[in-house]
């Protein structure tokens, strides 16, 4: 078995990613949609306009997302989850192909717990800096080297410094870096240049 066939069959396992019976739904989506109210009020910044999630697992935050932007854009390699939750949620929540990811223009990027997975995660780094508009927001949440995360499917660690060389290289601000201590979670936000 190739690298890429363990990571989706990883990907596969409902116990990290399924998606919440009907009942649940509602809360799971106002769970998810704290992370958007928590970086609305500290960058003091209002959600509109274009969406896009790389790596989105069980498609709940990009859910959280449509309920914020006019389109939320999502891709992962395993998309039965993501139509089990666009059939709740509706048509502006767009499952996307990675080819199609290039011709998007979008207003926020959010990679959540997956750019560890990533075999090249500086060439979807880049992917999705291209994307933004002037004046963007990108957030990314990693969890921080620690035994409880290493483990085969982690291929990389990040670092502050690690984000700020790949800001330079793809004309990306950084913003603030914040640091989930319940969760051994690192979160960058980011922002693209508006010249």
């Amino acid at each position: 078995m190739d690298v890429l066939d363990w990571q989706k069959k990883w990907s596969q396992i409902d116990d990290f990613y399924s998606v919440p019976p009907p009942q649940e739904f509602e809360a799971a989506l106002k769970n998810h949609g704290a992370v958007f109210d928590f970086f609305s009020k500290d960058l003091d910044r209002q959600f509109s306009g274009s969406y896009l999630e790389v790596g989105a697992g069980g498609g709940m935050m990009a859910a959280a997302a449509a309920t914020r932007f006019q389109v939320a854009n999502v891709f992962d390699h395993v998309t039965d989850r993501l139509n089990q939750v666009k059939e709740r949620v509706g048509d502006h929540y767009r499952i996307v192909s990675a080819d199609e990811i290039a011709s998007l223009e979008t207003d926020t990027v959010l990679i959540w717990h997956a750019m560890e997975h990533f075999l090249d995660p500086g060439a979807v780094f880049e992917l999705c800096a291209k994307t933004l508009k002037p004046g963007g927001l990108f957030f990314i949440q990693v969890p921080v080297l620690s035994y409880e995360h290493v483990y085969p499917g982690h291929y990389y660690f990040y670092c502050e410094r690690s984000f700020e060389v790949l800001a330079k290289n793809n004309n990306l601000n950084i913003l603030k870096f914040y640091y989930d201590h319940a969760m051994n979670a690192m979160t960058v936000a980011l922002q693209a240049n508006t010249v």
